[in-house]
């Protein structure tokens, strides 16, 4: 970029699968981040928020898949996750 600056973009699909591995719910391009800067990225930090309410009780699997929309590469990120009953 103009000026010396380093841009990089990334596009965030969500899945959210049962401990069977179903997927319940999926939502590509769910977060959209540029960062600019002058020192090429290492890291990122994004934040994103799911609103589960309204979902039974039971074990999840949530998957984050980052895509670079530059370079076109990707890194998936898994956290499991319980709803307890009320």
């Amino acid at each position: 970029m103009e000026g010396g600056k380093h841009q990089a973009n990334f596009m965030v699909d969500l899945a959210i699968t049962d401990a069977a591995g179903q997927t319940l719910a999926s939502q590509e391009n769910f977060g959209d981040f540029t960062f600019t800067g002058f020192v090429r990225n290492q890291e990122i930090f994004t934040d994103l928020t799911l609103d589960v309410s309204g979902a039974d009780p039971g074990d999840y699997v949530l998957r984050y898949t980052i895509k670079d929309t530059i370079g076109g590469n990707t890194a998936s990120v898994e956290q499991p996750f319980t709803l307890a009953a009320q």
